[in-house]
């Protein structure tokens, strides 16, 4: 069974959608990369919160 055709992409892996917006691969479905890179900024963020309680 050695479809390399339609295996699925690692996870992680990107590709250029079809409007042209740079994609990434959670595992499950696309998703526009932009919002990876939105939840890497919060969580460190949220890093600095525990010096201000």
């Amino acid at each position: 069974m050695d479809t390399s055709d339609n295996a699925e992409p690692a996870i992680g892996d990107t590709r250029i959608g079809s409007d042209g917006a740079l994609q990434h691969w959670d595992g499950r479905q696309w998703l526009p990369y932009k919002r990876q890179v939105e939840a890497e900024d919060h969580t460190f963020r949220h890093e600095e919160d525990p010096e201000d309680s």
